[in-house]
């Protein structure tokens, strides 16, 4: 016969749970870690994977990953600008179209997504592009044959 010590239980018990609860969707023993309130960045994760899908010399398609919010909150200017200076423009999916860009010219974007109310993720940024030089129609033209 075994001579299991409180310890070793433990061990054992641990180990069992999460086979237990595959079987079962309600959870066998509440964990002492359910008790600890998450901070809120934990609870409103951050986008994520900022791209720009789309550039002209004019306007830009800013794009990234993350997950379904209320809202998002896309904060843009010239590279290098303060940030809490930039314009800032809401989105109520995962991209945003902004115009009235200069050609030629280097930009970043952050982005934050809100979690309700006044709770908001942490910003993420900044990602840089830089938007096509203008041409004038005959060089469009050329530059589309």
């Amino acid at each position: 016969m075994f001579n299991l010590n409180s310890t070793m239980m433990k061990k054992l018990f641990y180990l069992c749970i999460p086979f237990l609860m595959h079987f079962n969707t309600t959870p066998i023993v509440e964990s002492v870690n359910d008790k600890i309130p998450q901070s809120q960045e934990n609870q409103c994760d951050s986008p994520r994977v900022l791209k720009v899908l789309e550039i002209d010399s004019d306007k830009a398609l800013l794009d990234w990953k993350g997950p379904i919010r209320d809202y998002y909150q896309v904060e843009y200017g010239e590279n290098g600008f303060t940030k809490g200076k930039g314009k800032v423009s809401n989105s109520n999916i995962s991209e945003l179209f902004i115009e009235g860009l200069a050609p030629n010219t280097a930009y970043d974007f952050y982005v934050r997504g809100n979690c309700g109310g006044q709770q908001f993720s942490k910003w993420v940024g900044p990602y840089t592009f830089v938007t096509d030089k203008q041409m004038n129609s005959e060089q469009k033209y050329y530059a589309e044959q």
